[in-house]
């Protein structure tokens, strides 16, 4: 999942462009906000979909469900036709 870095955090955020210049910006961080990005894990991959952003971890939350899906088409006539989906 994508997470923001420490730097972020502090209200920094580095920008580079496609001709290779680089811009910083830095804003305050409201301390409301602060306090709710303390509970972000930092990232831990910077290989991952998210580069340097990424954090990855494994569920340890363990899914079963049982589902049922039905579809039913039927063309009544040139002009006319029936669709139903029903998901349990």
């Amino acid at each position: 999942m994508p997470v923001p870095t420490a730097t972020e955090r502090t209200g920094q955020d580095t920008l580079t462009y496609p001709d290779g210049s680089v811009d910083t910006l830095t804003v305050p961080v409201n301390p409301g906000i602060a306090a709710v990005l303390k509970r972000y894990p930092l990232p831990n991959d910077a290989t991952g979909p998210f580069l340097g952003h990424t954090y990855a971890t494994a569920s340890k939350v363990a899914t079963d469900a049982d589902q049922f899906s039905l579809r039913i088409d039927h063309k009544l006539s040139t002009k006319d036709q029936f669709f139903a989906r029903f998901n349990f």
